[in-house]
């Protein structure tokens, strides 16, 4: 999940791992998991962002091994690019 880290001078957007609810601080070290069973009525899901290994096995264990998932640093860049952003 996406929160906001206050700090002394203002503030700062980071991601939190939906399963442990430590700060992610490296990409490459974690993925993007949308399950199976969750799917919303327009046919979208939600998306876990969680650290790898132990975390991603959790959630893929709770889901019955029912998920998608994609690298989180490959997941941010469809994010920006599907908000017209350029990285």
């Amino acid at each position: 999940m996406i929160q906001i880290l206050e700090l002394e001078k203002g503030y700062a957007p980071i991601i939190v791992c939906d399963q442990c609810g430590l700060r992610i601080e490296d990409a490459e070290l974690a993925a993007a998991i949308a399950p199976v069973s969750e799917k919303f009525q327009n046919g979208n899901r939600r998306v876990l962002h969680v650290h790898k290994e132990s975390c991603f096995d959790e959630v893929e264990k709770m889901e019955g091994g029912k998920c998608s998932w994609e690298e989180l640093s490959r997941h941010m860049r469809y994010l920006i690019h599907n908000v017209k952003l350029k990285p």
